[in-house]
């Protein structure tokens, strides 16, 4: 309980809910803290919102930095830092006073990961948000794979609506040496998602993960709610990225020859096409002809990420009716079909 604890925020023009996520963080009843602030080059006065709370506590430091994102706003929090214990908190949301103390109190010396849950605001609601039901502890490569199953698709191991996963960064304690040794960071180049792809590493490498099945995180729902339901200019090319990032690590750690595992990869490969194409559909900025857009959604389901989707035999009652009809129809080249029935989702998800 001696061990110091470094939190590191990133922040980009956060300033109507910045002081409430930093009041969180000094309000600690766990005091032997560090807190580094990241401005990423914020246009708003999120700046000196920061540099007021540093005058106020003498365990803030304020990293004012040039716009790269968040990755590589944590990454810069990371080698700043000097605790043994390394917390990321999102400037959008907020801490229970105890997390940092629930946490230290419930590590062992054997643990480079512990975990809690949240608790989820959306809107006027606030909902528990069970990542897990109860606490355990992994080590083996088969006590992680439930780990690896929620990253790769969200609905595994959680009831009812889902808001968020075992992927995101905060709510977790990682020991500092830990990430060092084998040199863990995120990757800049994912806008989206280097969260996961990061713990997807992290769990592989830890020697022992803990999770501890207590809301201790408040989750700000607000900023992520719309992401799969409206057109986004980059949603395509975030897709394509992010499945050749899953692929390189699933083969790079041999987690690719575990047939469970390797099923989740194939759902999550058609949930990708299926966002990428439902992006095309609602693109309403580069127009397109309806054959142009065909066109693209060939191309992107013809590539190296997506085409070994149509050698894969696995029924309905293992992909689901709605994952299995996707990639049927483009099995047999009907992608006009494909088009248009995802056309109608898309239209009704926006009404």
């Amino acid at each position: 309980m001696e061990e110091k604890v470094s939190i590191i925020v990133p922040i980009y023009n956060m300033e109507k809910l910045l002081s409430r996520c930093i009041n969180s963080i000094i309000s600690q009843d766990y005091k032997n803290i560090e807190i580094i602030l990241i401005n990423d080059g914020s246009k708003d006065n999120s700046l000196n919102i920061c540099n007021k709370y540093k005058i106020l506590d003498n365990r803030i430091q304020v990293c004012n930095k040039e716009n790269e994102g968040v990755s590589v706003a944590r990454n810069r929090g990371i080698e700043l830092s000097t605790g043994k214990w390394i917390m990321f908190v999102d400037p959008d949301d907020y801490l229970k006073p105890n997390i940092v103390s629930s946490l230290l109190k419930r590590l062992d010396k054997e643990s480079d990961i512990i975990s809690c849950s949240c608790e989820v605001e959306d809107g006027a609601k606030k909902i528990v948000c069970h990542f897990f039901e109860g606490d355990f502890i992994t080590a083996t490569k088969k006590e992680k794979n439930k780990l690896y199953l929620q990253l790769m698709d969200s609905n595994f191991g959680q009831k009812g609506k889902i808001y968020t996963a075992i992927g995101v960064p905060w709510g977790k304690l990682y020991r500092k040496d830990f990430l060092n040794k084998y040199n863990l960071r995120f990757k800049k180049d994912l806008k989206r998602m280097q969260d996961n792809i990061f713990n997807m590493n992290a769990f592989y490498y830890a020697k022992r993960i803990k999770y501890i099945d207590e809301p201790l995180y408040i989750y700000n729902y607000e900023h992520i709610k719309d992401f799969t339901t409206k057109y986004k200019i980059d949603n395509t090319i975030f897709m394509n990225r992010i499945v050749t990032e899953r692929s390189k690590l699933l083969k790079e750690t041999g987690l690719i020859e575990d047939k469970i595992l390797y099923l989740y990869y194939i759902k999550e490969s058609i949930s990708f096409i299926n966002t990428i194409i439902s992006n095309i559909i609602l693109d309403k900025i580069n127009k397109k002809t309806l054959k142009d857009k065909i066109d693209l959604i060939k191309k992107y389901c013809n590539n190296d990420n997506f085409k070994f989707l149509q050698n894969e035999k696995i029924s309905i009652k293992k992909l689901g009716l709605k994952k299995w009809l996707i990639i049927t129809l483009i099995k047999n080249n009907l992608y006009y079909l494909l088009y248009f029935a995802l056309f109608i989702k898309c239209k009704i998800n926006l009404r």
